[in-house]
């Protein structure tokens, strides 16, 4: 028996236990605050969180009413960003919310 890569094996694993979208899932959240942090600064990406990440469509809550707008405002820029840097289309959407609503 040959020894496979992990890079190669590791997909076709994941794949075969379902949980190859969970994993997309928390990629995508994690990365997601680090685009941010890099467009906006560590201070005002500060309020921000991702909730979750589901059929393109990304959470982001926000405990300021101007980082709520901000985000608003600059969610094509942020969505650009952060597709670019997971390497392909995967946040078709950004949903800005208040934090408890």
């Amino acid at each position: 028996m040959a020894f496979e890569p992990m890079k190669r094996l590791l997909p076709t694993v994941m794949r075969t236990h379902g949980i190859a979208k969970q994993v997309e899932s928390r990629q995508v959240v994690d990365r997601s605050l680090v685009v941010l942090r890099a467009l906006w600064g560590e201070d005002r990406a500060k309020g921000v969180t991702a909730v979750s990440f589901k059929d393109g469509s990304l959470k982001l809550e926000s405990v300021s009413a101007p980082a709520l707008q901000q985000l608003k405002l600059d969610q094509t820029k942020i969505l650009n960003a952060l597709n670019r840097d997971l390497g392909s289309k995967v946040v078709v959407k950004i949903d800005a919310r208040a934090r408890g609503f």
